[in-house]
């Protein structure tokens, strides 16, 4: 087996260098046994002495750390993003098998090596372990930490790479460990015996208490969560008034222009849409931008700091609660779908809209099928069925990489597949991958799934909308997805596809993407993703607009489409004190009742006047019914205090105020520089 590794892998054209000396390397160790007990050493009587606890322990310590505690730790981390709403399981499940991985790996396979060793090479493998240990600690604690946000595929936004002062100082590390180690094991392997236990007790401990942690957020998410299989619906009436917040997370404003430009067709699919370029949001993520977005000025970070005897989680479910309950209040039938971060939650805890039992309340991303038309949701499952293949295989490559030097990190995680055999295929394929990779600017392999959780939302509107004949009034708040998670999609038609190849589309993008003189940046494929997910939401929005309006329903609903916030990916180089102002430029088009054409307003707005947008002239002097404040939009007037936060992850901030962060003062445009100071880092 061994020999065939090491032929096959210099001979297979498909696999890097890097790739080729690893598995040569694991080729050559399949071999060592053989060749460990061919050759007859005169000097077997004078091997050094082996201990075989000092091997155990160091076994059982790796098989710990890549099976229980690495896992556990990223799982424990966020657990609700390993929960999937089509089909609910514990993610200690996870665990479970990358721990059986890890023994099976490290203890049963490293038993069979080291018993068919001589006592020489059986000496060598104890002090072997006992080294690896040590490095691999030193990797997984100090290197390679701050790599940003990963996937519940266990794939990052952005690819490992490393610097090469980065490589050295690793290398000078591991060299300085190894040393130390083999100076402790030579003074005493008694020693080396005892700090193994400890260290199998410690990880043991440590990885108990991340799954005893687990367990505790699943329970907390069965009991706050409907896992009812009730298909979402949204009510809409032919002759009342009907109103409709969309939230399209991470919606870019300024992409807008040029997606209408592209796709010309969505300007007659969004009549009666006024366009507001001239929008800003007050955080760069949800945590800070989404609470004035749905509760309006009282929730603007100021607001929200000022009420610092009141937890930041309280404040942002009442802020979510505004327009539901004072719709509610005033006669509207309610439905609220996947309300960002409510309680505090990545999967959004419902419960908080308890007191209201009158509203109609759904998760919908991840509980719609995927791919096409299928409505006996098999797509779906097989794609959950491949999630859960892909993470069972990829918690223990994950370990892998985590405790590995730098030099091996990227060669190991290999694009997120971490050198799993995927082999090309359609959703239906059991191989197909959920991990998208990208060769060029215009070339990618494997789905995103998250984008695919949201999207398919979007292309199922028109089947979970429901309308009816009455007068009754309705108001719907939804959140979406779609924008959030970019991806490569197919052109034209910006779809998902198993290998996306858009080089016959991308040909003189310069020209293609300048408007008016301005130039929007393709040059990165965080750019080309954005923009691809951007389109792909404006055309499933068009289409569902089109069938309100042969269901007679588009005229009598006052819709608004806005962002939370931005983000920050250079496409039109506004930036300040070196950070991208594109954070804080969101979405808002508003269309209302009856209204004809597709227009563009450069009046100065900000996304928390989307409660006055929504409000106006249905409910007379509204007012927030939780401070009992008017709603209006009379604290636009004056500079306006946005923050810089990098601070996404609500299960990280249990307090009462935002903490301190990059802040600047905005009046007017925020293109222009001289609207904008730089406040600097404060509370």
């Amino acid at each position: 087996a061994g020999a065939a590794v090491i032929v096959l892998s210099l001979i297979n054209a498909g696999l890097d260098s890097r790739q080729k000396v690893l598995l040569v390397l694991g080729g050559l160790l399949l071999i060592l046994p053989l060749i460990s007990g061919s050759i007859k050493s005169k000097r077997e009587s004078k091997a050094p002495s082996k201990n075989n606890a000092v091997f155990i322990f160091g076994t059982v310590l790796m098989a710990l750390i890549t099976g229980l505690l690495i896992p556990s730790a990223i799982i424990n981390d966020s657990v609700l993003e390993f929960i999937e709403v089509f089909q609910i399981a514990n993610p200690v499940n996870y665990v479970i098998n990358a721990l059986l991985l890890s023994f099976g790996s490290w203890v049963l396979w490293g038993g069979v090596f080291y018993f068919f060793m001589s006592d020489r090479l059986k000496a060598l493998f104890c002090k072997a372990i006992w080294i690896f240990c040590g490095i691999s600690l030193v990797d997984y604690m100090f290197f390679g930490t701050k790599l940003g946000t990963i996937s519940s595929t266990l794939q990052y936004d952005t690819p490992p790479a490393f610097s090469l002062p980065e490589y050295a100082l690793n290398a000078l590390s591991l060299v300085i460990t190894g040393f130390v180690l083999i100076l402790i094991y030579l003074k005493s392997k008694t020693i080396s015996k005892y700090i193994l236990f400890v260290g199998v007790l410690a990880v043991a401990v440590s990885g108990i208490l991340n799954t005893v942690g687990i367990i505790g957020s699943y329970s907390g998410y069965l009991a706050y969560t409907n896992i009812s299989i009730e298909k979402p619906s949204i009510p809409l009436s032919k002759n009342g008034k009907n109103v409709i917040v969309l939230m399209l997370d991470r919606a870019l404003g300024t992409e807008v222009p040029y997606i209408l430009n592209e796709k010309s067709e969505l300007k007659e699919k969004f009549d009666g849409f006024t366009y507001y370029p001239n929008t800003i949001s007050y955080g760069g993520c949800t945590l800070v931008g989404a609470p004035a977005l749905f509760g309006g000025y009282d929730y603007t970070p100021e607001k929200i700091n000022e009420r610092n005897t009141e937890s930041l989680e309280s404040k942002h479910n009442e802020a979510l609660k505004v327009m539901p309950v004072l719709f509610g209040e005033n006669g509207y039938k309610v439905t609220v779908c996947d309300p960002p971060y409510a309680g505090y939650k990545l999967t959004p805890d419902l419960s908080i809209f308890d007191d209201h039992p009158e509203f109609n309340c759904y998760t919908t991303s991840g509980a719609l099928n995927f791919l096409g038309d299928d409505t006996s949701g098999d797509a779906s499952i097989n794609i959950m069925t491949r999630v859960n293949s892909i993470r069972n295989r990829n918690f223990f490559f994950f370990s892998l990489m985590k405790i590995s030097p730098l030099v091996l990190q990227e060669t190991i995680y290999n694009g997120g597949l971490y050198n799993e055999p995927v082999t090309s295929g359609s959703g239906n394929d059991p191989t197909f991958s959920l991990v998208q990779t990208y060769k060029t600017l215009s070339q990618s392999s494997g789905y995103n799934m998250y984008f695919l959780n949201s999207y398919t939302v979007l292309t199922n509107l028109s089947k979970i909308t429901e309308i009816n004949d009455s007068s009754e009034n309705t108001f719907l708040s939804m959140d979406n997805n779609t924008t959030h998670y970019p991806c490569f999609l197919q052109q034209p038609d910006y779809v998902p596809a198993a290998n996306v190849d858009n080089t016959k589309y991308d040909v003189n993008m310069e020209e293609r993407y300048t408007l008016n003189g301005v130039t929007m940046k393709m040059t990165t494929i965080g750019q080309v993703r954005h923009y691809h997910v951007n389109v792909a939401a404006f055309m499933k929005l068009g289409e569902w607009f089109d069938y309100l309006r042969v269901n007679g329903v588009y005229d009598n609903t006052r819709i608004i489409i806005v962002s939370d916030h931005g983000h920050g990916i250079g496409q039109f180089g506004i930036s300040d004190n070196d950070n991208d102002m594109e954070y804080f430029m969101p979405l808002l088009m508003v269309k209302d009742f009856g209204a004809k054409g597709f227009t563009t307003s450069e009046e100065f707005m900000t996304n928390a006047d989307v409660p006055t947008l929504a409000s106006s002239g249905l409910i007379k002097d509204p007012v927030n019914p939780f401070s009992g404040n008017p709603i209006n939009s009379d604290a636009k007037k004056g500079p306006q205090t946005v923050l810089y936060s990098a601070n996404w992850n609500p299960e990280d901030l249990t307090g009462n105020t935002y903490p301190p962060c990059i802040k600047y003062l905005i009046s007017g445009s925020i293109r222009n520089p001289e609207n904008r100071k730089y406040i600097g880092t404060e509370s």
